[in-house]
């Protein structure tokens, strides 16, 4: 079956009917859960860099998806491997007929030789409103999630019981509601909400609590309930804390990002290492560096890589995020 070929910017993308070409490399774009049976499109977005960490040209595409598209599973994309790409950031945002919209990320992913394949997978995917694109939110649009939370940086975990909810929004700020016995975080003070219900179909990760200078908390929805994410389990150190950071045996302690998307694992030495004065930052355009209480007084040193871009407050701290 063919389903033509629907070209990217400098035709470096093309959506194929079965394998990729032998001069291609093989995206596979599993697709997230939406309200309809199947999603109707996807945007396609993939930010190259070089072995230098220099930016390629970026590629954007939007690709309509026909009957039988997705009957083995997931659509298949031929790349014509940009010359000297490394790695890249891919995010693909998949809409259904009904205008909803879920987006999900993979950052710093190594490109494979032509003839070989890369999955992107649907497991960290998170719902957009119809105002966003690429997983952020633009002007008034805001993205909304529900969730719960534990405490970063090995300090315990925080608790709540009823209907909880936290939005983010295109001014870079976020509220968070809760309903239900609730208890507070130990890292951030801030309300937690873990034993909130969630949709598996929506809902998939929330880092919580992770605002500027803070070491938020990663949520998941399992079994419809936010709960704790297990880090070891959800945290790619090879992504999010990769050797250039610096850390030795690293172990992840937390997250930061505001909300369903645009967060980060962060991680810490396997011995902890105490902040020299104020190493909080951002290293470049996608490294950060938090100071952690380790709930004795101490400052602990905690590092990784943003998906997407760090940014930092001059009076809170770093942060990652998308704007």
């Amino acid at each position: 079956m063919s389903f033509g070929d629907s070209i990217l910017r400098g035709a470096a993308l093309l959506l194929l009917g079965s394998c990729a070409r032998p001069t291609q490399v093989e995206l596979r774009l599993f697709p997230c859960g939406l309200a309809e049976a199947l999603p109707v499109s996807v945007d396609l977005d993939v930010q190259g860099y070089d072995a230098a960490g220099t930016a390629l040209a970026p590629l954007h595409a939007s690709f309509p998806l026909a009957a039988g598209v997705l009957g083995d599973g997931y659509a298949t994309v031929g790349l014509n491997r940009p010359p000297g790409i490394a790695t890249a950031d891919f995010t693909l945002t998949w809409h259904d007929g009904a205008g909803g919209a879920q987006v999900v990320m993979h950052p710093a992913l190594e490109v494979p030789s032509v003839g070989e394949v890369l999955e992107l997978g649907a497991e960290m995917c998170a719902p957009i409103d119809s105002s966003s694109s690429g997983g952020t939110s633009t002007g008034e649009g805001t993205s909304t999630s529900t969730s719960t939370g534990m405490t970063g940086s090995g300090t315990g975990s925080s608790t709540s019981s009823g209907e909880s909810s936290s939005s983010s929004t295109g001014d870079g700020t976020s509220t968070g509601t809760s309903t239900g016995e609730t208890t507070e975080s130990s890292t951030t003070g801030e309300p937690s909400m873990v034993g909130a219900a969630c949709n598996m179909v929506n809902d998939q990760f929330f880092c919580e609590n992770g605002g500027p200078g803070q070491l938020g908390t990663l949520l998941e929805c399992d079994n419809n309930i936010w709960t704790a994410a297990d880090l070891v389990k959800r945290c790619n150190l090879d992504v999010y804390c990769p050797l250039e950071t610096g850390l030795v045996e690293p172990v992840a302690v937390g997250c930061s990002g505001l909300g369903a998307f645009d967060w980060a694992c962060v991680c810490q030495d396997k011995v902890p290492l105490e902040c020299i004065g104020d190493e909080a930052n951002c290293v470049g355009n996608d490294r950060i560096t938090l100071c952690i209480d380790d709930g004795e007084g101490k400052m602990i040193r905690t590092k990784g890589v943003c998906a997407v871009l760090c940014i930092d407050d001059d009076i809170a701290g770093p942060l990652c995020t998308g704007n």
